[in-house]
């Protein structure tokens, strides 16, 4: 890539493999899928707050003016 010196691509490289050793030391300690959960809870969260933020927008109609809320 342009503007990419070797060292970048190496750098990259190596800070991958750092933490797909970490995570994999992680998961043999702690075997239960902690990250996994963690994950999908966010991810749930996530989705909720996306819904609800629409919420202003559908009352705003209701109520005829924005400014409402």
């Amino acid at each position: 890539m342009k503007g990419q010196s070797e060292y970048m691509f190496l750098a990259s490289a190596s800070r991958s493999t750092n933490m797909d050793r970490y995570i994999k030391d992680f998961l043999k300690r702690k075997p239960d899928g902690v990250i996994v959960q963690a994950s999908c809870q966010a991810e749930v969260v996530h989705e909720i707050i996306m819904v609800f933020s629409f919420v202003p927008l559908v009352f705003s109609i209701w109520a005829g003016d924005v400014a409402v809320f």
